[in-house]
C-alpha cells in the first residue's frame, strides 16, 4: 500500500532507464518523496505539444526524436505508465547492498536513504559506441528537474544522490564507481548551484523549449547558452 509522507528535507537519488526511450529526454516514471532521497524522471519531448505516452499511436511517437518504430512499439507494449505523486512511497533505491561496495565505493547511504524518505529521478539514455550515456539535452533537464524538487521540498544539493550511493548498483553506470567520481561531480552535483543558465536565456530572449533543446544538443550548447545568458 502507498503511504502519504512528509518531511522537511530529503535526497534526490539519480538512476538510468536503458533504450526504452533512449536519447529522448527525461521522463517521470515514479517520483517519490521522503526525507532523505529524490531520484528522477520527466518526459518532455522538444516537439510542439506534450503528448500522452498512454494513448499516442505508433505514428506520433516515432516522430519524437531517437524514437524508432521497435522502440515506440515497446512503449506500446509496455502501457497503462502511472506517476506516482511526490508525497507518496513508491519501489526505487530499496533492496541488498552490493557485495562489491568495498571494492567500488558505493552504498554508503545504505540503511539511510529509503524508498520511504526518498523521491527518485530516472534518466533515458542513448547507446553509443556500445556504451549507454544521457545526451545533453536529458542532462540539462533532469538539472533543472532536481533543482525545482530542491526547493519545493528544502533538499540541501549535499542529498542529491546516485542509485550507486544506496546499494552499490553502478547506476548511472557512467557517474558510477571510484572511477567516476570526477565525472559525477564536474557533470552534474556542482552544476546544481550554478544559475539556470537555460531558464535565464529562455525568459530573456523568449524561446520555446524546442529551441532551447536545439541549442543544447548543439557540440558546445552549454557554453554557448551561458555566454548568451550573461551577456551584457
Amino acid at each position: 500500500m502507498r503511504e502519504a509522507i512528509r518531511r522537511e528535507r530529503g535526497y534526490i537519488a539519480l538512476a538510468l532507464i536503458c533504450a526504452l526511450l533512449a536519447g529522448v529526454s527525461v521522463f517521470r516514471t515514479a517520483a517519490m518523496r521522503s526525507d532523505t532521497v529524490i531520484e528522477v524522471a520527466d518526459f518532455k519531448p522538444p516537439v510542439s505539444a506534450l503528448i500522452d505516452i498512454n494513448s499516442a499511436d505508433i505514428s506520433l511517437l516515432i516522430s519524437l526524436p531517437g524514437v524508432g518504430e521497435k522502440t515506440a512499439q515497446r512503449i506500446i507494449d509496455g502501457r497503462p505508465y502511472e506517476s506516482v505523486d511526490d508525497l507518496r512511497i513508491a519501489w526505487a533505491v530499496g533492496g541488498k547492498k552490493y557485495p562489491s561496495c568495498a571494492q567500488t565505493g558505493g552504498g554508503t547511504l545504505h540503511g539511510r536513504c529509503l524508498n520511504a524518505n526518498s523521491i527518485s529521478i530516472e534518466l533515458c539514455d542513448a547507446k553509443r559506441d556500445g556504451a549507454y550515456a544521457p545526451d545533453a539535452r536529458t542532462v540539462e533537464r533532469a538539472l533543472a528537474l532536481t533543482r525545482e524538487l530542491m526547493k519545493k521540498y528544502n533538499i540541501p544539493a549535499s542529498n542529491v544522490i546516485r542509485h550507486f550511493d544506496v546499494t552499490g548498483k553502478l547506476c548511472p553506470a557512467y557517474w558510477s564507481g571510484k572511477e567516476n567520481a570526477g565525472k559525477w561531480e564536474k557533470e552534474f552535483k556542482s552544476r546544481l548551484s550554478e544559475p539556470d543558465y537555460r531558464e535565464m536565456l529562455k525568459k530573456r530572449a523568449g524561446l520555446e523549449d524546442k529551441t532551447m533543446d536545439y541549442l543544447v544538443a548543439y557540440q558546445y550548447g552549454g557554453d554557448l547558452i551561458r555566454k548568451l545568458a550573461t551577456m551584457k
